[in-house]
C-alpha cells in the first residue's frame, strides 16, 4: 500500500494506491466515508492485476478540511486531479453514492479520460429544496451528536445502526465519522443536480448498480428504466433485498458484477 498527498483546487488531498498492475481503477467513497471504507475489494482487485487508487474527498478522511469547494463539480475535479497526478491510464472509476455521482460527473465532463464507470446507487433523484432540507437537518443533528462521542461510542452506534455489516465496515465507518468535517453537508445543494446532463455527456460504458428503495436505496426503478432507455452505453444490475450500502450488504454480488464488468472493458 502506497499513500501520499497532492494539491488540487487549492486543497491538499490524500490518496492511497494498492497493486502494481497496468490496469488502473479508481475507487471513490461516498458521503461521510473515506478511502478505508471499501473493505476487501481493493486488495482483491490488486490480486487480479489492477492498480487501485483511492482518494479521500475534501472534508473527508485524511484530506484537508477547507471552508469551501463542497459541490459535486469540484469533488469530481479533485478526483480527476488525482488521475492526472498519478498518471493513471484511462481508469475505470467505481463510486458509491456521492462517489457514484462524482464518477458520473467525471464521465460527462472528461469523457476522453475514462475507460468506463461503475455507479453504485448514485444520487440520481430529483429533490425539491424542502425535501433536501428535510433530509439535511436531522442528519446534521445526528452527525453533531456523533462528533461529541468517543471513537468507541461511534463504533457502537454504527454497529447498532448496521447490525449485519462485517467488522471491517463497522470500524471504517466509525473512522469516517471521526475524520469528517461538518462542512461536507454543503454538497447536498448539488448532489442531485445535473445527473441527466452527466449521463448525456458520457460516452464510456457504465454499469449502474441499484437496490431496493424501500430499504433505503436512492435510485428508483423508474429512474433506472428511463436511464437504460435513453442511454445505450448504460447497463443496470438490480440487487434485491438490500438498501443503499449495496457493496457492504451484498458484498459477493457486487464484487462479481464489478469483476465481470472490468474484465469486459480492459
Amino acid at each position: 500500500m502506497e499513500s501520499g498527498e497532492f494539491k488540487h483546487n487549492g486543497t491538499t488531498l490524500h490518496y492511497e494506491i494498492i497493486g502494481d498492475g497496468e490496469k488502473d481503477v479508481v475507487l471513490q467513497h461516498g458521503f461521510s466515508d473515506f478511502s478505508g471504507c471499501w473493505g476487501p475489494l481493493p486488495g482483491l482487485l490488486a490480486e487480479k492485476g489492477y492498480r487501485v487508487a483511492m482518494m479521500d474527498a475534501r472534508g473527508h478522511g485524511r484530506s484537508a478540511k477547507p471552508a469551501d469547494g463542497y459541490d459535486l463539480t469540484t469533488f469530481a475535479s479533485d478526483m480527476m486531479g488525482m488521475v492526472t497526478h498519478l498518471k493513471l491510464n484511462r481508469p475505470v472509476i467505481i463510486g458509491h453514492s456521492m462517489g457514484g455521482s462524482m464518477a458520473a460527473r467525471a464521465a460527462g465532463s472528461y469523457p476522453d479520460l475514462l475507460r468506463a464507470a461503475v455507479l453504485i446507487d448514485p444520487v440520481f433523484r430529483d429533490m425539491e429544496e424542502k425535501e433536501k432540507l428535510a433530509l439535511i437537518e436531522p442528519r446534521k443533528d445526528a452527525y453533531r451528536n456523533l462528533k461529541r462521542m468517543s471513537h468507541g461510542e461511534i463504533r457502537a452506534a454504527t454497529r447498532r445502526k448496521h447490525p449485519a455489516w462485517a467488522e471491517t465496515y463497522i470500524e471504517a465507518g466509525a473512522m469516517g465519522k471521526v475524520y469528517l468535517s461538518m462542512d461536507i453537508f454543503k454538497v447536498y445543494a448539488s448532489f442531485d443536480v445535473g445527473w441527466r446532463e452527466d449521463l448525456a455527456g458520457a460516452s464510456c460504458p457504465i454499469l449502474l448498480v441499484t437496490a431496493d428503495p424501500d430499504l433505503g436505496a436512492i435510485v428508483l426503478p423508474e429512474t433506472a428504466e428511463w436511464i437504460i432507455k435513453q442511454h445505450k452505453n448504460v447497463e443496470v444490475i438490480h440487487v434485491p433485498g438490500v438498501g443503499h450500502n449495496i457493496h457492504r450488504e451484498a458484498e459477493a454480488v457486487v464484487r462479481e458484477a464489478v469483476f465481470s464488468f472490468l474484465e469486459r472493458h480492459f
